[in-house]
């Protein structure tokens, strides 16, 4: 096992994916594994995006484009960018970002599932 000098949160990270990476047993889970941690990393930034700007909004800033806070809630970050519309209280009248970000919860939920049943 490696040992891991992280804070709480990585080094639980760094307990699971050492386990999963070097137990050989556990050799076909690495691409969910890696899967979600993207995922995990870019519902993350999604959901900071959201709050910026909604910060900026409120304060008649220069705002982050609708093509970034759609792209990123498409392209990995669907629960991050829906719960930051709903922490947020941002963007939630428009349709097309329920749609968008709906649309990327639905593929991104199906490759994890198609990952699991492959690899599994």
């Amino acid at each position: 096992m490696i040992h891991c000098q992280l804070p709480i949160i990585p080094r639980v990270w760094c307990i699971i994916g050492s386990y999963a990476f070097f137990k050989k047993e556990f050799t076909a889970l690495k691409p969910i594994f890696i899967y979600l941690i993207a995922l995990v990393l870019i519902s993350l930034v999604a959901f900071l995006l959201y709050g910026i700007d909604k910060k900026r909004a409120r304060r008649n800033e220069w705002r982050i484009r609708e093509a970034v806070l759609l792209g990123f809630g498409f392209f990995g970050g669907a629960i991050g960018a829906l719960l930051g519309m709903k922490a947020f209280r941002h963007k939630t009248r428009h349709w097309y970002f329920w749609a968008v970000n709906v649309i990327g919860l639905l593929w991104q939920v199906a490759l994890a599932v198609l990952l699991i049943v492959r690899f599994h």
